[in-house]
């Protein structure tokens, strides 16, 4: 924090960071931590496609799906 005085890190931040480094060796996120992706399924990556070339002719108009 003395090192980086302009970051506003927070000391109990900091301390499970370092916890963390020592109990995992690393800084990479657990697997399946986080808030999982729905939005890039293939069906929804099919239909926003559709949409999309749908509307190759009418410019400045848009669907939802």
């Amino acid at each position: 924090m003395k090192e980086f005085p302009t970051k506003r890190w927070k000391m109990t931040t900091l301390n499970d960071f370092v916890k963390h480094l020592k109990e995992q060796c690393t800084n990479a996120r657990k697997c399946g931590s986080g808030r999982p992706r729905t939005s890039r399924t293939a069906v929804n990556i099919s239909d926003v496609n559709d949409v999309v070339l749908s509307q190759e002719g009418a410019p400045q108009t848009y669907l939802t799906v």
